[in-house]
């Protein structure tokens, strides 16, 4: 078991969400999915330690690891950062392969700032890959991504995640997308009143 909570409450000052029973183990893939508002971002904070939980329990192995792409994709144009300069910056030990996975190749030189949406959406993907992680908490990934984009992106995840052993948590307004029985779990947030 690389992740699992017991009667998680989630939320900032109030609770979002409440009695959140989840178990994922490595290769398992979970969709998350639900309307704005619903707390699905603020459920990945609290599983990544970025936001405290407001009660219950997350457990998480010895040897927990995670790589994380987070909804927000601006990057502050005063700092000139490149791709490829950006990815060493953060050190991971797979850059070139991550650079090849995320279709990058060529575009090491382009600035951060200059990049499209699209561009810079593969970059977060690269920069979380980067470290191998063995679990991968993705929030909207595929929001700035064309439909053949996203295909191609979710064939990349599920063959990432058995070849390499990793787990998925995955956030995601596109359940058109068809992700096949390769699926471990999807759990589906209502709208809090």
């Amino acid at each position: 078991m690389i992740l699992k909570t017991a009667n998680l409450q989630v939320g900032y000052r109030d609770v979002i969400l409440e009695n959140l029973e989840i178990s994922l183990e490595l290769g398992d893939i979970m969709v998350l999915t639900g309307p704005n508002g619903s707390g699905k971002s603020t459920l990945v904070k609290t599983l990544l330690g970025l936001l405290p939980p407001l009660g219950g329990s997350i457990f998480k192995s010895k040897d927990f690891d995670p790589g994380y792409v987070p909804q927000s994709k601006t990057i502050r144009s005063e700092f000139p950062l490149t791709i490829g300069s950006a990815l060493k910056l953060q050190g991971g030990s797979a850059i070139q392969e991550a650079i090849s996975i995320c279709n990058l190749s060529g575009l090491e030189n382009l600035l951060l700032s200059q990049a499209s949406g699209g561009q810079l959406q593969r970059f977060l993907f690269a920069r979380a890959i980067s470290y191998n992680p063995n679990i991968l908490f993705l929030d909207e990934p595929m929001d700035a991504l064309d439909k053949d984009s996203r295909i191609s992106l979710k064939d990349l995840l599920l063959n990432r995640a058995k070849k390499k052993k990793m787990a998925i948590l995955l956030i995601t307004h596109h359940p058109e997308i068809d992700w096949g029985s390769e699926i471990t779990q999807t759990i589906v947030l209502g709208r809090n009143p």
